[in-house]
């Protein structure tokens, strides 16, 4: 099965524990809640290789946005 962006959005909140998903959740807009609480309530079995690709493809993208942000900053320092 693949996961639309929504879908694994929905995985990784579930992954993450309930304290953590409930601030997650305070940040974003009722609408955002609700496609996210829908996507939750209709996912059905994940498989740990399919929960292992989602967390492996949040981390590179998380990753990957860290190291855009700070490269700006390393560059301009100057010696």
């Amino acid at each position: 099965m693949s996961f639309n962006g929504i879908e694994k959005s929905a995985v990784m909140l579930m992954s993450v524990g309930e304290e953590l998903a409930a601030e997650i959740f305070k940040h974003l807009n009722s609408g955002e809640v609700q496609k996210l609480s829908v996507a939750i309530s209709n996912l059905g079995y994940i498989s740990n290789h399919q929960l292992t690709d989602i967390l492996s493809e949040f981390k590179e993208n998380a990753t990957n946005m860290l190291q855009s942000m700070l490269i700006p900053e390393i560059t301009s320092i100057q010696y």
